[in-house]
């Protein structure tokens, strides 16, 4: 009885057959990061580090950390 119920309130997480794997959260993340990559081009290198050009490199890894995150934590969720 409990086991029913604890498959009713939390059911296993299955893949659908007609996943392709992409979630509107890619896109998102896909969209900071066309925007940051553009904005990391226009900078001028030849001088030493900015404020603008380390917040550009912070703001990078925290959003490709962050998506990383989110796409291993799906992963672990579908193993599970």
């Amino acid at each position: 009885m409990i086991k029913t119920l604890r498959l009713i309130v939390h059911p296993v997480p299955q893949p659908e057959k007609g996943d392709t794997g992409l979630r509107f959260t890619d896109i998102l993340f896909g969209f900071v990061l066309s925007e940051l990559f553009i904005r990391l081009g226009n900078q001028d290198w030849t001088h030493p580090f900015d404020t603008v050009q380390l917040q550009l490199l912070v703001g990078t890894n925290l959003v490709l950390g962050s998506w990383l995150g989110f796409r291993l934590s799906l992963i672990d969720l579908a193993i599970r």
